[in-house]
């Protein structure tokens, strides 16, 4: 499927918690409730399994134990998920259990270099969970508090000053004032929003130019690398007349670049030339909106 984007720069995932599930669960699981989370930038991505799905006795339901789990960072790649353990020996866990007679009791729990922790003698039945600065509710036994980050796990910072991308570009449509160019390579990890933006050459874009002569500084980027099979992709977002008059205006992937063989130089400039390829408007996006309450605005592809 070719890229068709609209004029959202950010992505913005709820993630929620079931509670008393007899099957593994995650946060991103529509059935949740938002009240047994306080999110932070770099939500773990719990995958919560209930006790009988760990095979649990009744003895050992009734008499409580240690809850237990893993911290695994999930590097999602072009070619699929690799998964890599964390050390996690100085992150605060903790459990709290809830009795109306006598109050909240505390459980410490450890983490360790190889990825586990634990959080011993903690009753069954519904407690309170801490990993570092997030908070759930929840009865499982067995967490997974892993992350999802995009890119391959060796993926390098450019922390050189004048680490540059020289663009010579060909073929854009018209450029119109509203428009953009983003920079994209997922095995990288790195995306670049209103990419002309970085220019360092002084060579502006100007109504109707459909050339792209520009200098992007791209420190503090990931590096992206050819050799290890970084593709990059460099696109012209326009401005579209929607078919739906509640939007005043809409911006789609217009025009498109794609190469595999681009290596970033750290504190280097890095020459690109290409043409632009068109991009068909042949996919439909399905958009339900809500003014008043945006957490229910739905969107498909």
């Amino acid at each position: 499927m070719r890229p068709t984007t609209h004029d959202v720069s950010k992505t913005f995932v709820l993630l929620l918690l079931v509670l008393g599930c007899n099957e593994p669960i995650s946060l991103s699981d529509d059935r949740v409730s938002p009240r047994s989370l306080r999110s932070n930038p770099w939500l773990p991505s719990f995958s919560l399994a209930s006790e009988q799905s760990r095979g649990e006795t009744d003895a050992n339901k009734s008499n409580g134990g240690a809850v237990t789990g893993t911290a695994v960072l999930r590097f999602v790649t072009d070619a699929g998920i690799i998964e890599r353990l964390n050390n996690i020996s100085s992150i605060p866990i903790a459990a709290w259990v809830y009795d109306p007679a006598t109050g909240f009791q505390s459980f410490p729990g450890m983490g360790f270099p190889n990825g586990t922790f634990t959080v011993p003698g903690v009753p069954q039945g519904e407690f309170y969970f801490r990993y570092s600065s997030t908070y759930v509710v929840t009865s499982a036994r067995v967490l997974d508090v892993g992350f999802y980050i995009a890119g391959r796990p060796e993926a390098a910072f450019l922390t050189g000053p004048g680490t540059r991308l020289e663009l010579r570009l060909f073929g854009l449509l018209p450029w119109g004032p509203s428009d953009a160019v983003d920079l994209v390579s997922s095995n990288a990890g790195i995306i670049v929003y209103d990419l002309q933006r970085r220019d360092v050459s002084g060579r502006r874009l100007q109504r109707g130019d459909t050339d792209l002569f520009q200098v992007e500084d791209l420190s503090g980027q990931h590096r992206i690398d050819g050799t290890l099979g970084d593709q990059t992709v460099i696109y012209q977002l326009s401005r579209r007349t929607p078919v739906d008059p509640v939007f005043p205006f809409l911006k789609t992937a217009s025009t498109g670049f794609r190469s595999s063989a681009i290596s970033i130089a750290d504190g280097q400039t890095t020459s690109v030339f290409g043409e632009m390829t068109e991009i068909p408007q042949d996919q439909l996006l399905s958009l339900r909106h809500f003014p008043d309450r945006p957490q229910l605005t739905r969107s498909r592809y």
